[in-house]
């Protein structure tokens, strides 16, 4: 019986990624949402998809897949993306509203290949 509070105690014991201080160890994993706006930017729905796990206690958000390239790099059609300078203020403010509620987050940087998906193309 004693495991349990070790185990929550463990969760809840903050740790550091080089010099990023991760408030807890509850880590969302990428999960392929494809919430995304369709020119990339993150948009209400992903955005509330981030908001409800960092209000539900997570220490690290990781996005999904983030294309790096516009010509060749679209893996789904609603893709973050991080192609153009014009696209990083609301994403700024975007990753601003996950560290309000004590979140980090990590984006996931994607190059598909010749796995890119050819409606997103």
């Amino acid at each position: 019986m004693t495991a349990a509070p070790q185990t929550a105690r463990t969760l809840a014991t903050p740790f550091t990624i080089n010099t990023v201080e991760i408030p807890n160890r509850l880590v969302m994993t990428p999960m392929g949402s494809d919430l995304a706006n369709p020119d990339g930017t993150v948009g209400p729905r992903l955005l509330k998809y981030w908001l409800e796990r960092a209000e539900g206690g997570c220490g690290l958000l990781i996005s999904e897949v983030t294309r790096i390239n516009d010509e060749h790099g679209p893996g789904t059609p609603n893709q973050l993306s991080v192609t153009r300078d014009e696209l990083v203020p609301q994403l700024a403010e975007a990753i601003e509203a996950v560290h309000a509620r004590g979140t980090k987050i990590f984006l996931q940087l994607q190059h598909p290949g010749n796995q890119g998906h050819s409606a997103a193309q």
